[in-house]
This record gives structure tokens, sequence and C-alpha cells, in this order.
């Protein structure tokens, strides 16, 4: 039977997701950095997508021309710290994970999935792709990216049989939060960020744990049920108070937006 393809099955949503898949009976290939931390009964392919094109080599070697079922890209992470203070190379390494790993992969599956004539490919982007918030900058870009790329994917492979579909969690109770902001107060420390960086790394630690947090279970169970639909829709949202989250922005305007988040993250403002 086609595999289904998942990345960043080593951790989170990711290996959440390749976990139940392969406790179904469903053929799994993993793609993560560290095979040992992959779910049992999963077939693992070690690479690190921040190397350009290591993921789709890393795919073709292992399975040629084979059609896959579905590729399911969950590899992404925060590297949260101000975009002054954020290296080109950093802002590349982000964007490569979060995005350009997801499209030579795609590359890679496509060929195969055409002649089937079927495919789904499932992108898990974020509601961080629909506003900004401070210190997670480069983030918010490479999720809002994804999505327009997304967009045009779906329009182009519409006519093969092939649906596109994006699913937004909001907060998920994984460590991807405590990951992204281990580094904040220190890389801010002593910089004019210092007060601002300390109040996003409160409001992160807070938010990972509040009650409108959902489980990395919740994200497997609305993509599953999208695989599993004659006709997906595009996009999914998840979590309670995510739709809230992605409307506000365009509900208030952009100054409103900024203050409110100025007030929530904690961060002063200049009276003008």
């Amino acid at each position: 039977m086609p595999p289904f393809v998942i990345t960043g099955a080593s951790s989170g949503i990711g290996h959440a997701l390749a976990r139940h898949l392969a406790a179904a009976g469903e053929r799994v290939i993993g793609i993560a950095r560290r095979a040992e931390a992959m779910p049992a009964g999963v077939t693992p392919v070690t690479v690190d997508l921040a190397r350009p094109g290591a993921g789709a080599a890393a795919l073709e070697a292992r399975l040629g021309r084979t059609a896959v079922d579905a590729l399911v890209h969950c590899a992404g992470y925060g590297d949260f710290v101000p975009l002054e203070l954020t290296s080109a190379d950093d802002a590349r390494r982000q964007l490569q994970v979060n995005l350009l790993s997801a499209a030579e992969l795609v590359q890679s599956v496509l060929p195969g999935m055409r002649e089937a004539g079927r495919g789904r490919i499932v992108l898990v982007s974020s509601i961080a792709s629909r506003f900004s918030s401070p210190m997670g900058g480069w983030y918010h870009t490479s999720k809002a990216a994804l999505e327009s790329y997304a967009d045009t994917l779906r329009q182009e492979t519409a006519g093969f049989g092939i649906d596109v579909i994006v699913v937004q969690p909001g907060v998920v109770r994984t460590p991807w939060y405590a990951t992204a902001t281990k580094d904040l107060v220190a890389r801010t420390a002593g910089t004019p960020y210092e007060q601002a960086g300390a109040a996003a790394a409160r409001y992160h630690r807070r938010s990972s744990t509040a009650a409108t947090a959902c489980e990395a279970d919740d994200v497997v169970a609305t993509i599953v049920h999208a695989l599993a639909q004659a006709r997906p829709r595009t996009r999914y949202l998840v979590g309670r108070g995510a739709r809230t989250a992605v409307l506000l922005p365009r509900l208030v305007g952009d100054r409103t937006y900024d203050a409110l988040v100025q007030r929530q993250f904690g961060i002063p403002t200049v009276r003008r």
C-alpha cells in the first residue's frame, strides 16, 4: 500500500500523527533528525531538513518513484528573537525548515501522485500565519509564506486529483514554546529589547499551559479527518480561540491590534 510520509516525526504533532497512523496499520515513513525518537512501526528517514535538498534526496533514495498516499509536513520550529538581532543565517535556516523543505519534498512526491491520479499534501501551518507578534517575526513570516505557497500549489495541482490542505493549530501543549523561547531572555539581555524579551517569554510560557491550549492529539484528529474526506476543506483551524485569534486583527485594524499586542505582551509604549 502507498505510504504516508510525515516530517517532524520525532516530536510534537508529527510524532503523534506517525504513532496514530502506524498503530492503525498504515505504512508510515517518518522524516526527522533522530530515528530513535520516532514511534514504533515507523520507517525512519534520518535527515536534517535545515540542509537544502537533503529531505527530498533522502526520501527519493528510500522510495524511488513509488507513489505516496499523502505527504504531511509537520516539521517546523520557532527561533524567537527580535528581528534586529536575528542573523541572516538564522532567518534562512527557519525559512528552510518551515517552508523550503516542504517545497522540496512536494516536488519529490508530485510526479508519483500525478501518475496515480490522486494524493494528499497536508501542510501544518499555524494561526500565527494570520497575524504577527513581537519576537517571532521570522516564524510568522515562514508560516504566512507556507500558506501562500499552499494556495498556489492547490490551484496548480487540482486537475491532477491532488488535494492540498492547510492545518492551522492554535497553541499546542508540546515542548515547542519552551524550545522557541528558551534563549530569548539571554539573547535580549543588555539590549534595547531586554524588557520586551522577558515579557514575551513570560507570555508564551503562560499560553502553552492555558486552558485554551490544545493537545497534539487534537491536531492529529483534524489531520486524520481531513485525509478521510472525499473533498476536504482547504483549511482547518484547530483549538479553542483559534478563530477569534485569526479574525481579530482584521476586525480592529492595525493600530488597535498593535496596542492590544503591546499590552498583552507587557511591552512598553512610547507616548506621542
